[in-house]
């Protein structure tokens, strides 16, 4: 298994505990502020459209949903964490590399 096989394996593996701890907000840097400057930054410009590389479990495009966006596009290599998005976020989603 190539090292790009494993990293994504891992992220696969591990989708459900991750989602969790994003989503119940349980790493303290993200609730003190990188999640809402992340947020603050993106609704600055004003965009009407919003495509989110690395998506993840898609917790950017459900807080831009929730501040009233409506074309938001995700893509995330790990299909698990895809899958959790797809729960919980009303947005165009795929399983794709960056290099795809």
């Amino acid at each position: 298994m190539s090292p790009e096989e494993e990293i994504l394996a891992s992220w696969d593996q591990n989708a459900a505990v991750w989602t969790r701890a994003v989503r119940e907000r349980l790493i303290p840097s993200r609730r003190a502020a990188t999640d809402q400057a992340i947020v603050d930054a993106v609704l600055a410009c004003e965009p009407r459209r919003v495509l989110d590389a690395g998506c993840g479990e898609g917790w950017l495009l459900r807080r831009l949903y929730d501040a009233g966006l409506r074309d938001l596009v995700g893509f995330d290599a790990s299909a698990a964490l895809i899958a959790a998005a797809r729960e919980w976020v009303p947005a165009v989603l795929h399983v794709a590399t960056y290099d795809e």
